[in-house]
């Protein structure tokens, strides 16, 4: 979530580093108890319709993939006070190691941000095997859920840094 905390109207971006075999295919931005969502722009068009935005002092969010599959979300304007917060559905695969699979969100180097940034992380997966335990080393703060089926969990981590990676271990019963 981003808030602008001074006098002017900003324009933020936010840049989510996602695994090599991940596929972006929605995202969700909440202004002013609103929530918008869109597919991920992939044209010039995107990107001219946003700069109209712009012009006219509106709000606009703009989603697409730069270098290294790295997503980035544009995000303006936003005038002193607003807020918007930020979310990303993607679809990825996992290789499996012996019955456990690891999810790893690579890290932003240190000297990319001055200040400590963290983010929240809402996991949502879905499996055709069955799932025997949900783990993350990386965080105290998790809540890690397992649905009766087996084949469904969640983890939720409130608050994660981006400096260091997140991995997430799916162990399955066979």
């Amino acid at each position: 979530m981003f808030c602008n905390e001074t006098d002017s109207l900003v324009e933020t971006f936010f840049i989510f580093p996602l695994p090599q075999s991940c596929c972006p295919t929605e995202f969700t931005a909440e202004f002013n108890g609103e929530t918008r969502a869109s597919t991920i722009g992939r044209s010039d068009e995107s990107a001219m319709l946003y700069d109209d935005v712009l012009a006219q002092n509106d709000f606009g969010v703009l989603a697409k993939i730069i270098e290294d599959g790295k997503l980035k979300v544009d995000v303006g304007y936003l005038k002193k006070g607003e807020k918007c917060k930020v979310s990303v559905s993607f679809f990825t695969t996992m290789y499996n190691i012996d019955n456990t699979s690891i999810l790893l969100f690579p890290a932003i180097p240190l000297s990319k941000f001055k200040h400590a940034l963290t983010q929240s992380v809402n996991l949502k997966i879905y499996d055709t095997q069955e799932i025997k335990a949900i783990q993350t080393p990386d965080s105290a703060s998790s809540v890690i859920k397992l649905e009766s089926n087996k084949r469904e969990g969640s983890i939720a981590i409130k608050s994660v840094s981006i400096r260091t990676p997140l991995r997430i271990c799916i162990q399955y019963t066979q």
